[in-house]
């Protein structure tokens, strides 16, 4: 879990939730229901980014200037490696 700033704010969350979360305390999985709390939100959060950039180069990927661009930078990158012999 990322270092930073704690605010406090009330939630509701189902009584299954709520259960399973206090097992997984009473068991030392997590060490406090907010860790869980905090570790869920954090992998939404991560879940919900990668699906918003898929969806941002699937977009891209229909732009044909987009497309040109890359694949053109891509060009030129490949043409300086085969230039470049040994290592650096």
């Amino acid at each position: 879990m990322a270092n930073s700033t704690m605010v406090k704010s009330t939630i509701n969350i189902t009584l299954v939730n709520f259960e399973e979360l206090k097992e997984l305390v009473s068991k030392n999985v997590i060490s406090s229901m907010t860790e869980g709390i905090n570790l869920g939100v954090e992998m939404l959060i991560k879940e919900k980014r990668r699906e918003l950039y898929a969806k941002k180069m699937a977009e891209a990927a229909k732009d044909k200037a987009f497309l040109e661009r890359t694949l053109g930078s891509q060009r030129d990158f490949d043409r300086i490696e085969s230039e470049v012999s040994g290592q650096w």
